[in-house]
C-alpha cells in the first residue's frame, strides 16, 4: 500500500470513529432533552454522564463487530442500512441491560427507546446526505458543464435502473436520461430514479418526435432478441438517433473473453430468445398442489424445479438417483425459496417399492417426469439401462400415478422419438405409447380424474450431455472441435424456454396427448461450432469431422409420417395428431420382456426395443381414426 494511502487510512478511521460516537452522543442528548422537555438542569449531571459512557461503550463494540467504522459513506447501500440497524439495535439492548444490571437510579427507561430512534436517524441521515452530495455534486474535471445529451432508456428492469442511476450520478458520461420505455404493464407510469416510464417500446417513434433533443437510445434489456433490436435500430436511424446496446451486467461481471471456462450467452448467439407467457394457466395447474419431479437434479429437471417453485405449489417432491445433483438443487432451492416445503428423495424410478412409499406418504397430485438416459451413442451399447430406466421407470410412475390420485402426469419426451433410429429414441417413443395407453386404461376403469401428456422438443442448450458443453470443453483444452458430419443439424431451445413451454403444454393435458414445442428452424451443428469459436475469439482452433456414430441421424423430424400438427390456444405449443391407431399393448410387452431381461444381452434388448417401435408399436392406418380436435 502506498505511504499516502496508509497515512490517509490512519487519519480516516479515527475520524469516522469520532463522528460515529459524536452522533450517538447527540442522539442521547436529544433523547434526554425530549424526555424532560428541554428542562433537565437538576438531573443533567446525575443522569447523563454514566449512562452515556455505557452507551458509547456498547455502541462502539457493535460498530467494531459489524465494521460500521469502515467503508465509504458515498457508497451507502440498503445492505449498509440493514447492518446499521442491527448495530444500533444490539447496542441499545446492551445499553438497556447495563442500566438494569448497574441499577442506575431514576434513569428514564423511555430514553433508551428515544436514543435508539434518534441516533439511528442521525447516523442514517448523515450517510445518505454524504451519498447524495457525492452523486449530485461530484464532477469530473473533463466532463461537460451541461447536463449532457438527452437519451431514452429502453428497459425498466434491474439493468435499466442501474443504467439510469449511473447516468444521473456520473456526469462524465455526458448523457441525461429523459424517459424510459418498457413493455411490462406493471412498470407503466413508475419513476426510475426520477425518470418516468412513459410507455412501451412501440412508443419510441412518438417519444422521438416529442423530444427532438434526444441524441441516443440505450437498450438496457439483455434478453431482447436480435430481431427486435435490429427493428429498433432501423426505426431510430430514421430519426438520426444512435442506438446503443448495454451489455448485461451479468456478462460484464462474469464473462472474460480470454477465459474459455467462462459462460457466454450462446442463446443470444443462436438467436434463441426466452419469451414465456401463459403464467396464469400454469399457476392454475400447479399452484397449491403437491408436485413430484423426477430427475430433479439434472439440467432440465433442476430448471423445472426452479420454475415450478415460482407458482406456489403446496409441496415439492424432488426425486433423483444422483446424490450430488440432488444436494445441489436442494441448496439452490433453500436459497431461493426457503419458505417452500420440499422433500428431497434419493432414489431410482426403477425401484417401484421406493416409489410406492413416496406416493403413499406424500400423495403427489402432479408428476413431471424428466428422469431419463439421453445420450444416444452410449445407450446403443447399454440397452439394458435404456429399457430399465427409460421404459420400466416410466411404466412404474404411470402405474402408481393412476392408482394414487395423481391428477396430471407430464412426460418429457424428445424429437428423437420420431421415427427413431436409436435405442434412446425408441425408448422415448415407447414411453410416449405407455403414457397414451395409461390414459386410455384409466378412462376404461372409470378413473376420469387422471390426465397425462407427453411433450416433445429438441436439443436443450447447455443441458448435460448436449453438444454445446462439449464444445466449451474442447475450446478450453485448445481444440479441435469435433463434429460428426458437416450436414448434421438439430433443433435447439434454451433450457428456460423449453421448461416454460413444457409447463404450458402440461396445462393442456387431458387424455394422453402428445404436444410439440415450436423450436424454430434446425441449425447445423457445424454452424453452432463456428459461432462458438467466434464467441470465444478462437480463430486458431480447427473443426474436425469424425463421422456419424451409432444411432445418429443427420436431421431430426418433429412428426412421423402418420402424424400432423394442429395449433392449440398457446402460440408456441402444437398438438400432434395421427391418422392411425396403436395396435399393440405396450404395457403387456414391457411386462413380458421384464421377466427375463437380465438373461438377454444388450444387443438383443436393443433389437427388441427397435422392433417393437418399428412393427408392434407403430401407428397403423385406420379408417375409423381421425384427427382429434384441439
Amino acid at each position: 500500500m502506498p505511504l499516502r494511502s496508509k497515512s490517509l487510512l490512519r487519519v480516516r478511521l479515527p475520524l469516522i470513529l469520532a463522528v460515529n460516537l459524536l452522533l450517538s452522543t447527540a442522539g442521547y442528548w436529544l433523547a434526554i432533552a425530549t424526555r424532560f422537555e428541554f428542562d433537565f438542569e437538576d438531573t443533567f449531571r446525575s443522569q447523563f454522564l454514566l449512562p452515556l459512557l455505557l452507551l458509547l461503550s456498547a455502541r462502539n463494540a457493535a460498530y467494531l463487530f459489524w465494521g460500521l467504522n469502515e467503508g465509504y459513506w458515498r457508497y451507502t447501500s440498503a445492505r449498509d442500512v440493514y447492518t446499521l440497524l442491527k448495530g444500533h439495535a444490539v447496542s441499545s439492548l446492551a445499553f438497556a441491560a447495563s442500566i438494569f444490571l448497574l441499577r442506575v437510579e431514576n434513569f428514564p427507561r423511555s430514553v433508551i427507546f428515544f436514543e435508539f430512534v434518534l441516533s439511528l436517524m442521525l447516523s442514517f441521515g448523515l450517510r445518505m446526505l454524504v451519498r447524495a452530495a457525492a452523486e449530485n455534486f461530484r464532477r469530473d474535471p473533463d466532463s461537460p458543464r451541461s447536463s449532457g445529451r438527452e437519451v431514452i432508456v429502453l428497459g425498466a428492469g434491474d439493468s435499466g435502473h442501474l443504467l439510469v442511476k449511473t447516468l444521473l450520478s456520473q456526469r462524465r458520461f455526458g448523457y441525461q436520461p429523459v424517459a424510459v420505455l418498457d413493455d411490462s404493464e406493471y412498470l407503466q407510469g413508475i419513476s426510475v430514479y426520477g425518470v418516468k416510464v412513459q410507455g412501451r417500446l412501440e412508443d419510441l417513434p412518438m417519444l422521438l418526435n416529442q423530444n427532438p433533443r434526444v441524441s441516443a437510445v440505450i437498450v438496457a434489456i439483455p434478453s431482447l432478441s436480435e430481431a427486435r433490436f435490429s427493428a429498433l435500430n432501423i426505426l431510430a436511424t430514421d430519426f438520426s438517433v444512435a442506438v446503443k446496446r448495454l451489455q448485461s451486467f451479468e456478462d460484464i461481471a462474469c464473462l472474460d473473453a480470454d477465459d474459455p471456462h467462462s459462460q457466454p450467452s450462446i442463446e443470444a448467439v443462436l438467436d434463441k430468445s426466452v419469451n414465456v407467457e401463459h403464467e396464469q394457466e400454469v399457476r392454475a395447474a400447479i399452484g397449491g398442489r403437491v408436485v413430484l419431479i423426477t430427475g430433479a437434479g439434472g439440467s432440465i429437471g433442476s430448471e423445472i424445479v426452479r420454475q415450478v417453485a415460482q407458482f406456489g405449489p403446496a409441496k415439492l417432491l424432488l426425486l433423483d438417483n444422483c446424490e450430488y445433483n440432488l444436494f445441489r438443487i436442494e441448496q439452490d432451492l433453500k436459497r431461493s425459496h426457503p419458505e417452500l416445503e420440499a422433500l428431497f428423495v434419493l432414489g431410482n424410478i426403477c425401484d417401484e417399492h421406493r416409489l410406492l412409499s413416496t406416493f403413499t406418504l406424500h400423495k403427489p397430485q402432479v408428476v413431471l417426469h424428466a428422469a431419463a438416459f439421453k445420450h444416444v451413442p452410449l445407450l446403443e451399447s447399454n440397452c439394458y439401462q435404456a429399457f430399465t430406466n427409460n421404459i420400466i421407470g416410466t411404466r412404474n410412475l404411470l402405474r402408481l400415478s393412476m392408482h394414487s390420485g395423481v391428477k396430471r402426469f407430464i412426460l418429457i419426451s424428445s424429437d428423437k422419438a420420431v421415427d427413431p433410429s436409436s435405442v434412446m429414441g425408441a425408448s422415448k417413443r415407447i414411453a410416449e405409447i405407455l403414457t397414451i395407453q395409461a390414459c386410455r386404461q384409466a378412462a376404461e376403469t372409470g378413473n376420469r380424474s387422471f390426465s397425462a401428456a407427453a411433450v416433445r422438443f429438441g436439443n436443450v442448450i447447455n443441458s448435460t450431455g448436449s453438444v454445446i458443453p462439449l464444445f466449451k470443453e474442447q475450446i478450453a483444452y485448445g481444440g479441435p472441435i469435433t463434429v460428426t458430419h458437416p450436414d448434421m443439424e438439430r433443433y435447439f431451445m434454451s433450457i428456460k424456454e423449453a421448461v416454460s413451454l413444457v409447463l404450458t403444454a402440461g396445462a393442456l393435458a387431458q387424455s394422453g396427448e402428445v404436444y410439440l414445442l415450436n423450436m424454430g428452424k434446425p441449425i447445423k451443428i457445424v454452424d453452432v461450432a463456428r459461432k462458438m469459436l467466434a464467441l470465444y475469439g478462437r480463430r486458431d482452433i480447427s473443426i474436425v469431422f469424425t463421422g456419424m456414430r451409432p444411432g445418429e441421424k443427420l436431421s431430426e423430424s418433429l412428426t412421423q409420417s402418420s402424424e400432423s400438427r394442429i395449433p392449440t390456444r398457446f402460440m408456441k405449443v402444437s398438438r400432434v395428431v395421427s391418422d392411425g391407431v396403436l395396435i399393440s399393448n405396450a404395457q403387456a410387452w414391457v411386462a413380458s420382456l421384464e421377466k427375463d431381461i437380465s438373461r438377454k444381452s444388450d444387443e438383443e434388448i436393443g433389437i427388441l426395443i427397435k422392433t417393437f417401435v418399428a412393427e408392434d408399436g407403430s401407428l397403423r392406418s385406420s379408417s375409423a381414426s381421425g384427427a382429434a380436435s384441439a
